[in-house]
């Protein structure tokens, strides 16, 4: 009897170790998704998310601006596309939230100190880090950053690492992502609204993606695996000024296949924002 349960142990260590399952599939899919306000409660732009999201079928979804939502609305809406497994940071204000084909294990939830609130979990043998910066703020988002950077560098040692959202922040790397014309246009509204603090001395600010180049994350998006993309803002005219992210650990960098916006018909109209969406080699 004993000899039994250590065999069935063995296996089921076998079986389930983040190793052994990345082995078992073939890609694994990410989409990352500001969805406007809780898709503004309209069921048919759910419906129409729906149907899309069978389309390109993710993995995981990692979501933002999930307004309205409840965790039995948010599990309601994932078993629609064949995710059983969901999780939602809070039900007022401005949630984030993830769902996945796989379950989201060792889940921390967290508001305190942040803008909005952040995710971290387990899922399919990466750690997952589900954020959305503070829209207004520079000074306030390099905080959330250094708090996000710090709970990633707990992780245990090897762990690999998918840190993804909107981080409401600009990057060195976008070529002419903000023209002179855009630039008014950003000093104007501190003009207007005192609240906003989104310049630094009146300049686009960089310093919160620095950082997480910093410490060593990669941005999916810029592997450009031989696409000849010239820069963020010449391919994507229609909302050149890039804030949203896929970041992964150094250890994911030769496994990133593929990471790019996607447009078409329902993303132009479905969301302020375009998703993101990245395949990661077994």
């Amino acid at each position: 009897m004993k000899i039994r349960f250590a065999y069935i142990a063995a296996l089921l260590i076998t079986l389930f170790a983040p190793s052994a399952i990345l082995a078992q599939g073939g890609n694994f899919r990410v989409l990352s998704y500001n969805v406007l306000e809780g898709f503004r409660k309209d069921p048919a732009r759910m419906d129409r998310f729906v149907a899309w999201v069978k389309e390109k079928d993710p993995d995981l979804i990692f979501y933002q601006e999930m307004n309205g939502f409840t965790q039995v609305k948010l599990e309601q809406l994932a078993r629609r596309f064949d995710h059983p497994y969901a999780v939602l940071s809070k039900t007022a204000g401005y949630p984030v939230a993830l769902s996945s084909k796989y379950p989201i294990v060792d889940v921390q939830k967290v508001v305190d100190n942040m803008w909005h609130a952040y995710i971290t979990a387990d899922v399919h043998g990466y750690k997952v880090v589900a954020i959305h910066l503070s829209p207004h703020q520079v000074v306030k988002r390099r905080q959330e950053m250094d708090e996000l950077l710090y709970r990633i560098s707990l992780f245990p040692r090897g762990s690999r690492v998918i840190f993804a959202g909107d981080f409401n922040s600009f990057n060195a790397h976008d070529g002419a992502g903000i023209t002179d014309d855009q630039l008014g246009k950003l000093k104007e509204i501190e003009e207007r609204r005192p609240e906003v603090r989104n310049l630094w001395e009146g300049k686009p600010d960089f310093s919160v993606t620095a950082k997480a180049e910093k410490a060593g994350m990669v941005d999916a998006y810029r592997l450009e695996r031989g696409k000849g993309r010239p820069d963020y803002a010449k391919n994507h005219p229609q909302n050149a000024r890039r804030i949203d992210y896929i970041w992964v650990s150094a250890n994911l960098r030769q496994r990133v296949k593929d990471c790019d916006f996607v447009y078409d018909d329902v993303t132009k109209e479905l969301s302020d924002h375009h998703p993101l969406l990245m395949d990661l080699r077994p």
